[in-house]
């Protein structure tokens, strides 16, 4: 018994022997846990910050990197333009330059040949006055033989009067024909003739008392262009520069479009270019006339005037960018360049005689007033 209480008193020392032991144990474990807890912590905190500073400094580098990047970018532009710049400064002054002086040169040209011209017509004026002055003298002297009788049929003063010379080319005006003037038959030298000009001459002498001298008549000379019937022989040529650079007649809007048709034509013909009446328009039929003067339109003709009103209706200060569906007509014939097919169409669009089958609607008052006010501009 005493065996087995000592053995339950040692056993009981054993076991608090453990729970001392057991305790230490956990206190230890929770130190260690602790420890172990703030090293954890500490290592996450470390890492945290590394990484918080690492992605800082990466973050930092990008936007560095792409300032610098940005920076280059545009210093690159801006030289590039810059010397781009430069470039198109340089050859617009060259242009520029060259420009000022083929202008200069133009006009130094156009100058001399103008002076060149003028000295050319001046001297032909005076050439032309002098011999007019000298056959109306010749003339003169002759006329007053006839009246105081001192006729002479040798002289050869009638025969050379500019009555009955030639007609010469002139050289202001080329184009003139001058087989078209009516020739004036010579006096003849036959005997007959001066004896019956001097058998006159003595009936003359006889009534002087009681008449005046008899002057030769105006009657008896053809004189130049004194055929009423006579008709031109060409048509002038057409002013291409002069039409585009003189001409300015913007058009104006669809309800005025007759009273611009009809200041273009006015103003196209004083150029040489013709249009038709808004009286002779129908379907499918030309702006063009087929004879002006009663001279036949021929096809060069047709080709220079519809090309040359083809540039003017082109050009923007005439139909500008605001009528989208003229100039779309103009773009549309720029490869045959028809000046007279972009006006028909133009026409089209608001005469019925050009397109019967589309719909006019009825204007209204304030279009008719400002028609009639047109009108009344145009025809005052």
């Amino acid at each position: 018994q005493r065996r087995i209480q000592q053995m339950a008193f040692n056993f009981n020392s054993y076991m608090k022997q453990f729970d001392s032991r057991l305790a230490d144990a956990d206190a230890r474990i929770t130190s260690c846990e602790v420890n172990l807890t703030e090293q954890l912590n500490r290592a996450t905190t470390k890492f945290a910050t590394s990484a918080t500073r690492h992605y800082n400094s990466f973050t930092e580098y990008a936007s560095q990197s792409f300032a610098k990047f940005q920076a280059n970018i545009t210093d690159y532009t801006e030289q590039v333009l810059a010397t781009q710049r430069t470039k198109i400064m340089d050859m617009h002054t060259a242009n520029h330059l060259k420009i000022q002086f083929d202008i200069r040169e133009a006009e130094k040209t156009f100058n001399d040949r103008l002076e060149q011209a003028i000295e050319r017509a001046i001297q032909e004026i005076l050439t032309t006055a002098d011999d007019a002055t000298d056959n109306i003298n010749a003339q003169a002297e002759h006329i007053i033989q006839q009246a105081k009788g001192s006729y002479d049929p040798a002289s050869p003063l009638h025969a050379s009067s500019w009555k009955y010379a030639e007609p010469k080319p002139s050289k202001m005006f080329p184009n003139v024909d001058i087989t078209q003037f009516s020739s004036v038959s010579k006096p003849t030298d036959a005997p007959e003739y001066h004896q019956h000009i001097k058998m006159g001459m003595d009936e003359q002498e006889d009534d002087c008392a009681e008449h005046e001298p008899m002057f030769p008549s105006i009657g008896q000379f053809s004189l130049p262009h004194s055929d009423s019937t006579e008709q031109l022989i060409s048509l002038p040529p057409v002013s291409h520069t002069d039409m585009l650079k003189r001409v300015h007649l913007p058009y104006p809007c669809r309800e005025q479009s007759y009273i611009w048709y009809l200041q273009l034509k006015s103003n196209a013909n004083q150029y040489g270019i013709y249009l038709i009446g808004t009286e002779e328009f129908k379907k499918d039929k030309s702006l063009c006339p087929t004879t002006i003067y009663g001279i036949k339109i021929t096809l060069a003709r047709y080709h220079d005037m519809k090309g040359t009103l083809y540039h003017f209706l082109a050009q923007r200060s005439i139909i500008s960018t605001d009528h989208t569906d003229l100039r779309n007509i103009i773009n549309w014939h720029a490869v045959s360049t028809d000046g007279y097919h972009v006006l028909y169409e133009i026409m089209q669009r608001i005469h019925p005689a050009l397109d019967p089958e589309a719909l006019f609607t009825a204007p209204m008052s304030s279009a008719l007033e400002s028609m009639l006010f047109c009108f009344y501009q145009y025809f005052t």
